[in-house]
């Protein structure tokens, strides 16, 4: 999947501007579906207190890793999952 990073302004009515460069790369037409990752560099005021708990749920890139295999399962799957031709040994 093809991905730009960028820094945008939030607008006024609330939308994210979009550099005209960006959607050329991504040739990114009116109507297409985008995933957009936010992340704040600078805030003026804090998140409510549970606002930064359901944020890093919802998105699934924080939190406890929670499996029911044992290490060795859980180790075989990544490998034979990855692409490419190195073996790596343990």
């Amino acid at each position: 999947m093809p991905s730009v990073e960028y820094k945008a302004k939030v607008l006024p009515d609330g939308h994210l501007s979009c550099p005209e460069s960006v959607k050329k790369k991504l040739h990114l037409k009116e109507g297409f579906e985008v995933k957009i990752v936010m992340k704040i560099e600078r805030m003026k005021e804090p998140l409510e207190a549970g606002a930064a708990s359901i944020s890093k749920k919802s998105t699934g890139l924080c939190g406890i890793w929670q499996d029911s295999r044992n290490a060795e399962e859980i180790i075989r799957d990544i490998y034979s999952n990855r692409t490419g031709f190195k073996e790596v040994k343990i």
